[in-house]
Formats: structure tokens, sequence, C-alpha cells
């Protein structure tokens, strides 16, 4: 029995080590290979970039509509937010400064890696989305980020629905990991970045709920790993 055991565990051990050895190897040509193509996105145009161009006078940029999840209203003081509100109280908070410029921003700029928390990034989604308008706009919006979008729709029924469409945007930088030994257990411990709270790292994406008549009614942090 015992010899059974320690058999098993000797397989059990080589195959964890195998999954390993394979798993860097394939981290070693992904990297290879990012390195020869360069990491960085291709630039946003001049146009698009023009797009997105705001006035600092925009009534919007520091008085933000009253923000909602899952369809109501939720006070800036709810002790869901009220700390992430402190931090970023409006769109002005969440952007970075144009440079040269001190007449206009850029809702593009948003400060991502300035973000601390879900809830700041949901409320300058919110603060952003409202801006912009409407959903045709954040999602081109999203797509500027370098974002791919899924819009999901809403059949219509009688009673307007809380979500009629869906915005579902996916970060690029988190590509759907896979359920390999080396994903699971080797790449957290040699990848520091992976432990390090960062919403372009740490969440699949995010989405926008909008109802019928164009109002936001929900942003959230979406999620995903591969064992689920």
């Amino acid at each position: 029995m015992k010899r059974s055991l320690r058999v098993g565990l000797f397989v059990a051990l080589g195959l964890a080590t195998l999954g390993a050895a394979f798993g860097l190897y394939q981290n070693y040509g992904r990297n290879s290979e990012s390195q020869s193509s360069g990491t960085q996105p291709p630039p946003i145009n001049t146009a698009m970039r023009a797009s997105f161009q705001i006035p600092v006078s925009h009534p919007k940029l520091r008085n933000p509509s009253p923000f909602k999840s899952v369809g109501r209203e939720m006070s800036f003081d709810h002790v869901f937010i009220k700390d992430a509100y402190k931090t970023v109280p409006n769109a002005e908070a969440c952007l970075e400064k144009v440079e040269g410029s001190d007449t206009t921003l850029n809702l593009l700029d948003l400060k991502w890696a300035s973000l601390r928390s879900d809830e700041e990034v949901r409320l300058c989604l919110f603060y952003i989305a409202d801006i912009l308008g409407s959903s045709e706009r954040t999602e081109a919006w999203f797509r500027a980020q370098e974002m791919s979008v899924h819009t999901t729709t809403v059949p219509g029924t009688s009673e307007p629905p809380m979500a009629y469409k869906i915005l579902r945007a996916t970060f690029p930088e988190n590509a759907p990991h896979s359920c390999s030994l080396y994903d699971i257990f080797v790449d957290p411990i040699f990848n520091p970045s992976r432990w390090i709270w960062n919403i372009r790292q740490n969440a699949s994406g995010v989405r926008v709920v909008y109802a019928r008549d164009g109002a936001i009614t929900d942003v959230g942090i979406e999620r995903g790993s591969c064992l689920n």
C-alpha cells in the first residue's frame, strides 16, 4: 500500500514538473514573440482623440448625474461608494491633464493606473459614459481604448426592462488564462504583477448597462477565470 502511494506521489510530482516546464517554455515563447512584434498598441489617430475632447467648462465634468447601481439611484455617501467618491468625486478627478492645455480635457485619458478599487473604476466609467451620452459613443470610447466590445440587447416587453442594452468590454491585457498547472501555480510566483491590484490585470473587463430610454442603469466589473 505504501509502495503504491509512493509511486502515485512520484508520478503526480513528475507530471506537475513537466507541466511547469512546458508552461515556462510557452511563456518564454510568448514573451519572445511579443518583444519581436512590439508590445505597444498602435497610437490613436488625431481625429479619434479630437472626437473625445471636451472643454473644462462642460457642466458634467464637475457635477455628475446621480449614480445608479442595478437600476437604483445610489447616493454618493452610500457605504459602498463613499470612500471611492472621496478620491474620484467627478470626471475631472478621473482624467489626466491634457499637456499644454488649460481649457480642454480628453475623455480617453482615464487614469487607469491611479484607480485603486472596483468602486473607483465604476464611478469613473459612470461619469465618462454619462458625459458621452449614448451607448454608441460609449462603445466607440471602449474601442478607442483598444478594448473588444460585445453588445447584448434585451427583447422589448410591455414594461421597459432595467437592462435594455448591455455593453461588455474586454481588457486586451487580460486574455483568458488556461487551466494549465503553470498558469494556476507557477506563473503567480514568477510574475509579481499578478499579486498587485490593477483593474486591467485584475479583471477581464467592464460593462455598462442602458435602459431603453438611454439612461445608464448600472456599471460593473467583469471577472472570469479558467475555473468558472
